[in-house]
């Protein structure tokens, strides 16, 4: 009986020393308050808060040269429709301009509805990120109609064209 009253002592100051360490810390972190307030947050990668997509029209070019599982890209083309897809165990490099702000706002509601690392945001110039679409050295490159209209010669693109159009909140 002494032995069991031992254990259940124990075991409580166990358990009370691990209350300490790992929940009260996270009582006070920012992530924590997001929660109680209800705000959308994005279970995988651990209460990042999910950014709200802008509104307009973007066009998603995937590289199918390096995206050559079928499943996988289809997947893909899901997540960048905006649809809920499972976890994609492959890692992306998003190539954005760096003068098409939209697109760059895009891109960051993408990431964030990521699990953290899984996307790398590359801003690049104008000229540099057009080069790297004709030669086919990208892995996805997001842009917005207007900058595309703007600046990019569409009809040399290769790649998996994926339109995204949000209509924008009034």
């Amino acid at each position: 009986m002494r032995k069991i009253g031992r254990l259940c002592g124990h075991l409580s100051g166990i358990l009370a020393a691990l209350l300490v360490l790992l929940v009260l810390p996270y009582l006070h972190q920012p992530s924590f308050r997001l929660f109680l307030e209800g705000k959308k947050t994005d279970t995988v990668s651990s209460a990042t808060v999910l950014l709200d997509a802008p509104g307009g029209n973007f066009y998603i070019l995937l590289n199918p040269k390096l995206h050559t599982d079928q499943k996988k890209r289809e997947q893909w083309v899901d997540f960048f429709q905006g649809k809920d897809v499972s976890f994609i165990f492959e890692d992306l490099s998003c190539s954005v301009a760096r003068a098409d702000s939209a697109a760059v706002d895009m891109a960051k509601s993408f990431q964030s509805r990521l699990p953290q690392n899984q996307m790398k945001l590359v801003l690049e110039d104008t000229a540099m990120l057009r080069s790297r679409v004709q030669a086919g050295k990208y892995d996805v490159v997001l842009v917005s109609k207007e900058f595309c209209d703007a600046a990019m010669n569409q009809k040399q693109w290769k790649g998996i064209l994926i339109p995204y159009s949000k209509e924008e909140e009034k």
